[in-house]
């Protein structure tokens, strides 16, 4: 990996805020990954309800 630079700049706009990304986007890949890890099949797209699965 290229060395990477991190610069964090202030926003003057008033409001607080936070450095990095938001949570959620960590969350479909998440819960994607742990339904392979349960059922072996890897499922690639949301919403699953078209996918085929079941709760049992």
């Amino acid at each position: 990996m290229p060395k990477v630079e991190t610069i964090v700049m202030p926003s003057h706009s008033g409001v607080w805020g936070g450095v990095g990304e938001p949570t959620i986007c960590v969350a479909a890949p998440a819960v994607l990954n742990a339904i392979t890890a349960a059922t072996g099949k890897r499922y690639r797209s949301f919403p699953l309800k078209n996918q085929g699965l079941t709760l049992v």
